[in-house]
Parts: C-alpha cells; sequence; structure tokens
C-alpha cells in the first residue's frame, strides 16, 4: 500500500489528509499484525507483535482487537460444546424412548429351557464339587450340635470322633482342643 502526500495546497484540508492517511496507516500496520498472529491465547507472538508496532496507539488497537479475537473464540467454543451435549442429549432421549416404546416378545421353546436348566445344574454341581474338594484337606467337618444334643451320649462320641487341630502362631504352635 502506497500512502502519498495530498496535492491540495490548502492547510486545513492538508492536515486532515495527514490525518486520515495516518490513521489507515496505523490500520493497516495493525491488520498486518493480525494477520501475522496464528494464536491469539499465546503470549510470545503477542509481544512480538507488539514490538513490531511503533506508536502506543497502535499496540492499544492491536491489544483490542486480540481481546475481541479470544471473546470470540471462546463464545465459539462455547456454542460448540452447548450443540454437542444437545445433540447428545437428543440421543439419549431417541434411545430412551425407543426403549421405552418396544415392546420385548421372546418366543422360546421348551428344549431351550431344559437345556439352560441342564446347563445351570452342571454348574451348580461343578461348583459344590469343587466346594468339598477345596474344603476337605484343610478342614474337619464338624457336625452341628443342636442344644438337646448336650443331654445325650451322642455328643460325647462326637467330641472322641474330632482330632485335635493344631494352629499355627507366631512364635509357637498351640493345642486347641
Amino acid at each position: 500500500m502506497k500512502f502519498s502526500v495530498p496535492l491540495s495546497h490548502s492547510p486545513s484540508n492538508f492536515s486532515k489528509q495527514l490525518i486520515q492517511q495516518q490513521r489507515q496507516l496505523c490500520l493497516f500496520k495493525v491488520r498486518k499484525q493480525l494477520q501475522n498472529l496464528n494464536d491469539p491465547f499465546d503470549s510470545t507472538e503477542i509481544s512480538r507483535a507488539l514490538r513490531n508496532l511503533e506508536t502506543q496507539q497502535q499496540r492499544k488497537q492491536l491489544l483490542d482487537s486480540i481481546i475481541k479475537m479470544r471473546e470470540t473464540k471462546r463464545t465459539q467454543e462455547e456454542q460448540q460444546k452447548q450443540e454437542q451435549l444437545q445433540r447428545l442429549w437428543v440421543k439419549a432421549n431417541q434411545t430412551n424412548s425407543k426403549k421405552l416404546n418396544t415392546n420385548y416378545v421372546y418366543h422360546r421353546d421348551l428344549e431351550d429351557f431344559e437345556s439352560i436348566k441342564q446347563s445351570r445344574y452342571r454348574f451348580e454341581s461343578e461348583r459344590i464339587e469343587n466346594f468339598y474338594l477345596r474344603n476337605e484337606g484343610k478342614h474337619h467337618n464338624f457336625h452341628r450340635v443342636s442344644s438337646l444334643a448336650c443331654l445325650t451320649t451322642d455328643l460325647e462320641k462326637k467330641k472322641k470322633l474330632i482330632p485335635l487341630i493344631t494352629r499355627k502362631d507366631r512364635k509357637n504352635f498351640t493345642i486347641v482342643n
């Protein structure tokens, strides 16, 4: 952009045109620095752009325009977030309404139920067998003693059948009856 001195010789008109050209030059320099500015949130780029300007007025205009750019970017980001949340909300409402409005009908045969019952029974029996195998070597089966069993001689027989149990303490072995 080329700037030239006006051709008219009247002093009032000359000063007005000179002031106008100075403003245009100032705006041109500020726009050029704004175009060179990639990220308005990066302080190093902002300081570099401010150093390239000459007057305080240019620096002030540049800072004002940077503030406006930051505000517009923030508002755009907020709008994008709100739109994303709105889309998620609509999607969730659609799936919930589909779930509420659909009737589930199950068509199963008697054979399916029998196979499910057999697999459950097989699983339960394997679980019980594993439980007994795990606990068989470690613990003895203590029979539950009812409150009336102490009146009979069966309790004494059961006491004799239960062997001594060894329990490991920190320091030594203790015998528990």
